[in-house]
């Protein structure tokens, strides 16, 4: 069954039996022209606050779509892992976005440090970020946006960060686990932090290991790009978790 995004919609509210109507030029413009929906084709709604609804197209005209709702459903997020990533190249960073709802993520910061790229964030940006939430939620039927936030500072986000949760970084010194924190148990609430090309300087890294008391792992791989690593220290995580079970 095909998912789309239905926005601006409050599903919580919605009830199974009745009808749902579409107004929105754009959504009707997708649905139509993108989808190509016909009538009697079942989807999936999403609308990216954690419900999913299932629909029945009852009737499509030029400025009115009429679905009745078949279910609603609601969940909880799988886990609340956070990403601060230090800026990168265009591409990669819609990489990095797609790979973000795909993989549960909560919430991304792109950050400034020493090597990370320079980032200009005006409507067409903001505008192409949000086709790209789009189309990963649609692709993975994540039922949660991740909150995206741009050209915060590194040391003072996270040192923030750090006062409510483990911060994780990966790189190439030797493994170090923070004292006292039991990863394990707390796993689903990490924040890890990802470089920029050329990765995080000294400094940065020693940052985070003194002043936000990080658990550091080296995982003996080649250099990862930026995007990837993201999902390799995501996957690490979990896999510490389901161990810890």
């Amino acid at each position: 069954m095909r998912a789309v995004v239905i926005e601006s919609i409050d599903i919580a509210c919605l009830l199974p039996g009745t009808e749902l109507n579409i107004q929105s030029d754009d959504q009707i413009h997708h649905l139509r022209n993108v989808v190509r929906l016909k009538v009697g084709e079942k989807i999936i709604g999403l609308n990216g606050s954690g419900y999913r609804i299932y629909l029945d197209t009852r009737n499509i005209e030029r400025n009115i779509i009429t679905f009745e709702i078949l279910k609603v459903e609601s969940s909880e997020p799988l886990h609340n892992m956070s990403v601060t990533l230090g800026a990168v190249k265009k591409e990669a960073l819609e990489d990095a976005v797609r790979l973000c709802v795909e993989l549960g993520i909560r919430k991304l910061i792109v950050t400034k440090t020493k090597f990370s790229q320079p980032l200009e964030t005006n409507d067409k940006f903001h505008q192409r970020m949000k086709a790209i939430l789009n189309s990963a939620l649609i692709q993975s039927n994540n039922m949660y946006y991740p909150e995206l936030v741009f050209n915060e500072k590194f040391e003072s986000s996270l040192l923030e960060i750090s006062k409510e949760r483990p911060i994780v970084c990966f790189g190439m010194k030797p493994n170090r686990l923070k004292e006292g924190d039991n990863l394990n148990r707390n796993f689903k609430n990490a924040h890890i932090v990802i470089g920029p090309e050329g990765g995080l300087d000294e400094r940065e890294e020693e940052f985070l290991i003194e002043n936000c008391h990080a658990n550091y792992f080296n995982l003996e791989t080649p250099i990862l790009r930026s995007e990837n690593a993201i999902a390799v220290a995501v996957g690490y995580i979990l896999g510490i978790g389901r161990i810890s079970d």
